[in-house]
């Protein structure tokens, strides 16, 4: 064999060589299912295969971006229930408090200041959470088919402070609810209206027809001191037992005074 035999031999090898491994070594594309992604997808399945799907969204709020109406500065994050804000909760307002109003106005002869819980802010939560489950099929390569369920979570939180800043209100919960020292100072003012009462009332008797001087008050106004003994019965005394109707009037009371019916 002579040298150029040799030569072709081993370039017939080597082209034969290269042309193996070109043919062993070229990447193929994998047959996979193609995943969904975070938007919508329009994705079909291949034929025979199913697909389930499940993509939650979370969204929450409790604020937004004032339009500039009531005085407020356009633009401005404002809480979502501030159109809701009452400057006074007064009788008017909140009809609980007339008969209480009323009830005070006659005992202290006062009706300049006007009974009121102070300003109420309202604050408004909202959250939400919603979780489409999908089930699919591939029909054809270009057809598939589906249903979608749709599961909806959501929660809405709304929460009334009256007074928030605690110096607005002329009336408020009755502080002897959570403090003992309250209770008893509420119950000292209870007893001395009590036997407020009843001196008043031995003085209406005994200066019925009397010229005497400490009689001479009572009865230039009679009637007015009847109406402070009906108003102060209004409330039953400090030594009875908590009924119903006792419970009904027990939550507010004016700052300096009250009582707790537990």
């Amino acid at each position: 064999m002579s040298n150029l035999q040799l030569k072709r031999r081993r370039r017939t090898a080597a082209l034969a060589t290269a042309l193996f491994a070109i043919l062993v070594l070229q990447p193929h594309a994998a047959a996979a299912q193609r995943i969904l992604g975070p938007a919508d997808d329009a994705t079909v399945v291949p034929r025979g295969l199913f697909r389930i799907g499940v993509q939650p969204t979370w969204g929450r709020a409790n604020e937004r971006f004032s339009d500039g109406l009531n005085g407020r500065k356009k633009g401005v994050p404002e809480r979502l229930a501030i159109d809701f804000d009452v400057d006074s909760l007064t009788p008017s307002r909140f009809e609980p408090l007339r008969p209480l109003t009323s009830a005070l106005q006659t005992l202290t002869g006062n009706t300049l200041n006007p009974s009121t819980l102070g300003r109420l802010r309202v604050d408004f939560d909202y959250s939400s959470v919603t979780t489409p489950i999908t089930l699919e099929y591939g029909v054809t390569r270009r057809l598939t088919v589906g249903v979608l369920v749709p599961y909806v979570k959501t929660r809405n939180e709304l929460t009334m402070n009256p007074n928030p800043d605690r110096t607005g209100g002329t009336i408020g919960i009755n502080p002897a609810r959570a403090l003992a020292g309250a209770r008893a100072q509420n119950l000292l003012v209870t007893t001395q209206l009590g036997e407020a009462v009843t001196r008043l009332q031995g003085a209406l008797t005994s200066c019925q027809g009397s010229a005497a001087p400490k009689c001479t008050a009572i009865n230039a106004d009679r009637a007015r001191a009847r109406s402070w003994r009906r108003a102060e019965r209004q409330s039953p005394p400090p030594s009875a037992p908590c009924t119903a109707r006792a419970r009904a009037r027990a939550p507010a009371t004016p700052p300096s005074m009250g009582r707790r019916c537990s």
